[in-house]
């Protein structure tokens, strides 16, 4: 999902809502069709003076924010059938472009847990953006 920035939307402000409804009609495209969906809950790449700005109460971490997953939730709740949370671990270093393209790969960890969603739950629940 494409999301604008505050700037943007000052600037533009017809603009507002406008991702959201773009997502929405996505959504209802993969009502009839198997779909998984990525969803990076820090939102943005880190870098030690975003982790800075935000007083992260993580290490690594920005912190994460809520309103893709939510959104994914409200708008497609009824066909998901759980998550998958992965966590990727560089014991390296974080690796960047030149590592790769010199075929110098680094070492990657990578842990995963599947959670299944309780249907009553998502039922009952109200979601607002």
């Amino acid at each position: 999902m494409q999301r604008y920035s505050k700037a943007y939307l000052a600037k533009y402000p017809e603009k507002q809502g406008q991702d959201l409804a773009t997502t929405r009609k996505a959504c209802e495209r993969y009502k009839t069709n198997p779909v998984s969906v990525f969803n990076f809950l820090e939102g943005t790449r880190f870098t030690p003076e975003k982790h800075d700005e935000q007083n992260s109460p993580f290490e690594y971490l920005l912190k994460p924010k809520a309103g893709g997953i939510a959104f994914v939730l409200d708008a497609m709740g009824e066909q998901l059938q759980g998550l998958v949370n992965v966590t990727l671990h560089y014991p390296g270093g974080r690796p960047n472009f030149g590592t790769y393209s010199a075929d110098k790969s680094s070492t990657l960890s990578c842990a995963s847990k599947s959670l299944q969603f309780l249907s009553s739950l998502l039922d009952k629940a109200t979601i607002r953006i």
